[in-house]
């Protein structure tokens, strides 16, 4: 299923004229704030507020505020920060924004920053951060080797890069840069571009698009009441008209890892067999990584973020990466017997993961069974976020009732998709054809 990736930048204005005396620039720093927060940044909060209260956990977003920030709303504007917490916990990620990340080039310092960063959101807002930092761009092979040796698993960058490579930088080991789409940016905060044009956009995007990450900042709202008005109608057109979802960053950066974990365990079994030796063992592993395999891709596409928090706490794709690809090491173990149970000891960990993310699959199944009595609005609303592998999988073992209203009530384009996948599914083609029957009736009533 195609993603969108909301993050919020949040900044406050400040007057660098030399002319100034201090307290002047400190009382118009008040009043210029004050004044703004008014007129525009808590409408966002408000609208972001609303949102969340009609959608639920649907709509997911992410918000950058550095500690400076924080600490002058705090101080000159504590309703600001009585609004943020009063934004939905299940909908809203709050990313690492140090405050002078470029001059950060001690790793001691860095990792005391990010630490104060911490406690400080959490004091604060009563929220805990994600381990993804946010950066404006200014990036340098100082502040990536620091980074590099942090707990900060990747980062979210204004610029392109080629290849998660960063000029200057060593190869990147441990983080990994999720890019702004600056393009569809642009078309978004544009005014003359309505919102059929920016579903159209986003729509049109080549097929081997997965994940849409757009960064706007609170000062962008400054002055265009349009661009008010586009992101209070934005969530619901974009999830009845399209087949994306919304997801914070730190479940876009679950995904992309997810996706990863995958595609390593997928080529375990051909790194085994290039070691050159072959025997009961090594025959039962392959075999077993490539059934991992296909559960964590299984896994994937139903809750994208769910696998990546079980298996992240035993960093188990980093312990297959040294084991597996570390030819070297591995040549140097004394025989085949011993590979086997140096790999094998990682694997049953992953498999005692995947069963924990299978438990939850199972639970999802049942997290829409009160929808018999809910408003068909709302039904509509509800699954037109979902893809239809999703879809399927949690309405297959209910009844044939709760099935049909679900179907009748779900975009167009995501039932062609369920007919499509349908083939392993308890769902048969005469139930699809009703809701087909049922959807074609309600659009001719429309038109």
């Amino acid at each position: 299923m195609r993603s969108i990736c909301l993050n919020f930048e949040i900044n406050h204005i400040q007057c660098n004229n030399s002319e100034l005396s201090d307290n002047e620039k400190r009382l118009f720093n008040e009043d210029i704030n004050r004044e703004i927060i008014k007129k525009y940044y808590s409408k966002i909060n408000d609208i972001l507020i609303k949102i969340s209260s009609e959608f639920g956990s649907l709509f997911k977003y992410s918000i950058s505020i550095s500690k400076d920030s924080l600490g002058f709303y705090n101080t000159y504007n504590p309703s600001f920060i009585d609004s943020l917490k009063q934004l939905n916990k299940l909908s809203v990620s709050y990313l690492h924004t140090l405050s002078s990340l470029s001059a950060i080039t001690n790793s001691n310092k860095l990792t005391n920053e990010i630490t104060d960063y911490q406690i400080y959101i959490r004091s604060l807002l009563n929220k805990e951060c994600t381990n993804i930092l946010y950066d404006s761009g200014l990036l340098n092979k100082e502040l990536l080797n620091s980074i590099n040796k942090s707990d900060i698993s990747a980062i979210l960058v204004n610029k392109s890069f080629d290849n998660n490579k960063v000029l200057l930088s060593d190869e990147i080991h441990n983080i990994k840069l999720l890019q702004n789409d600056s393009g569809f940016l642009t078309s978004f905060i544009d005014s003359n571009n309505d919102l059929d044009s920016i579903i159209n956009i986003l729509n049109n995007k080549p097929d081997d698009t997965e994940i849409v990450n757009i960064n706007i900042n609170y000062s962008d709202f400054i002055d265009n009441e349009v661009l008010l008005s586009k992101l209070k109608e934005f969530p619901e057109k974009l999830m009845s008209e399209s087949n994306y979802a919304f997801i914070s960053l730190e479940d876009a950066f679950n995904y992309s890892e997810a996706k990863y974990i995958a595609a390593s365990i997928d080529s375990i079994a051909d790194n085994i067999l290039s070691i050159n030796y072959e025997n009961e063992y090594s025959k039962q592993l392959i075999i077993e990584c490539e059934n991992v395999a296909n559960e964590v891709y299984r896994c994937r596409t139903i809750e994208k973020s769910y696998l990546w928090r079980q298996i992240s706490s035993i960093n188990i794709y980093r312990n297959f990466e040294t084991d597996i690809y570390a030819n070297q090491e591995i040549k140097e173990l004394e025989s085949p017997a011993i590979i086997i149970d140096y790999v094998l000891s990682d694997y049953n960990r992953l498999v005692s993961s995947l069963d924990i993310c299978n438990e939850g699959n199972d639970s999802y199944k049942t997290r829409f069974a009160d929808i018999e009595n809910m408003p068909k609005l709302k039904v509509k609303k509800l699954f037109s976020g979902f893809d239809a592998q999703t879809i399927l999988y949690s309405i297959e073992n209910q009844s044939a009732e709760l099935k049909d209203r679900v179907l009748s009530n779900i975009p167009y384009k995501i039932l062609d998709e369920v007919e499509s996948i349908m083939s392993d599914s308890k769902i048969s083609k005469i139930e699809i054809r009703n809701a087909r029957r049922r959807i074609l009736t309600k659009l001719k009533k429309i038109n």
